[in-house]
C-alpha cells in the first residue's frame, strides 16, 4: 500500500557523552502517517547531530535497539540518505541533488503490541544511557508487507491479507533510456504492467541501476540509493511485489561497483563462500 510522508511524532532530548560535548538530538518518525501494522516501513531521520556522525559507514553512525512485543530485539543502524531529481539535459538522466544528507533508521515491525527503542551514539553499548527512548503501538492484523506460505496449502503462496495469490511477473530489472530519466521510464513499465494484471517483478541492481556499491568500497552511491528507494516505492502504490537481485552478472564479471576483490577467483570464492553474509549486511 502507499506510504504517506508526513511529521507525525517529534521527541527531542538532551544527551551527554563522557568524550563530547553536550547534544540536543531530534528523532523524528516520518512514515508512516496513520496507525503502524506489523509489515510497514516504520522510518525515523535524525536531527541535530555532529557532523562526524555523516558517515557512509553504519559502524560510524546512531543506532537503534527495538524490542517488540515478543521480546525479540533487533538493532537498526543508521544510515546516511539524501534527495534526488533527474537532470534531463544530462545523457541518460543524470542525477542531482536537492537536498543535504541526512541520517535515517528503518524497522519493519513483526508482530503487534507495544515497541519500545532506544537511541545511542555509535561504538555505545546498549546498556549505557541512551540519547532517546520511547515506544509506539503496533495495532492488531495481517501483515502489509510480507507475502508469505498460505496456511492451508504450504505450496501456495498467501497476499498480506491472507488470501491466496500466484504471482505473475517478468524480469523488469531495469531502465534505460536516452530521451527520458531513468526513474518516468521504469515508472512507465510499471503502470503497464499493473494495468495488465501483473503483480510481480525482479528488480536487478546494477552499476547502471539502483547498485548502491561504488568503487570505493563502503561508500555508497546515495543517487542510486535514491533511484532504488523510488522504484520500490513507486511498485507499493501500484501493489506489485519486488524480488530484489543485489548482484548482476555483468557487474560481477567485471567488478564494476562490486564489493568484491579485483581478481575474479577470489570473488567467486567470496560469493559462494562464507564471506557472502558479511559483504552483504555491509551493504
Amino acid at each position: 500500500m502507499p506510504r504517506a510522508s508526513a511529521w507525525v511524532w517529534l521527541l527531542t532530548v538532551v544527551a551527554f557523552c563522557v568524550s563530547g560535548p553536550l547534544w540536543s538530538v531530534e528523532l523524528r518518525l516520518l512514515e508512516p502517517a496513520h496507525s503502524v501494522r506489523p509489515g510497514e516501513v516504520l522510518e525515523w531521520e535524525v536531527r541535530d547531530i555532529p557532523s562526524e556522525w555523516l558517515q557512509h559507514e553504519v559502524t560510524e553512525t546512531p543506532y537503534l535497539i527495538i524490542t517488540e512485543a515478543d521480546g525479540r530485539s533487533y538493532r537498526r543502524n543508521s544510515f546516511l540518505i539524501r534527495p534526488f531529481r533527474i537532470d534531463r539535459q544530462q545523457r541518460q538522466g543524470e542525477f542531482m541533488a536537492t537536498g543535504d544528507a541526512t541520517l535515517h533508521l528503518r524497522h519493519s515491525p513483526r508482530v503487534s503490541g507495544a515497541m519500545r527503542w532506544t537511541l545511542h551514539p555509535p561504538h555505545a553499548d546498549a546498556a549505557d544511557e541512551p540519547l532517546a527512548q520511547g515506544r509506539l503501538h503496533v495495532h492488531a492484523g495481517p501483515s502489509v508487507a510480507a507475502i508469505t506460505a498460505w496456511e492451508e496449502n504450504h505450496r501456495f503462496l498467501q497476499s498480506p491479507t491472507g488470501q491466496p495469490m500466484s504471482l505473475i511477473g517478468v524480469n523488469i530489472a531495469w531502465a534505460i533510456d536516452h530521451d527520458q530519466d531513468r526513474l518516468a521510464t521504469m515508472v512507465g513499465y510499471l503502470d503497464r504492467f499493473a494495468q495488465r494484471g501483473g503483480n510481480h517483478i525482479r528488480l536487478w541492481a546494477a552499476s547502471w541501476f539502483g547498485n548502491i556499491s561504488s568503487q570505493q568500497g563502503k561508500h555508497w552511491r546515495l543517487d542510486h540509493a535514491w533511484l532504488l528507494d523510488e522504484v520500490l516505492k513507486a511498485a507499493a502504490i501500484r501493489e506489485i511485489a519486488v524480488t530484489l537481485v543485489l548482484d548482476n552478472h555483468t557487474d560481477f564479471l567485471h567488478n564494476s561497483h562490486m564489493p568484491y576483490p579485483q581478481d575474479l577467483q577470489q570473488r567467486q570464492e567470496i560469493f559462494f563462500g562464507n564471506g557472502l553474509t558479511a559483504n552483504y549486511q555491509a551493504r
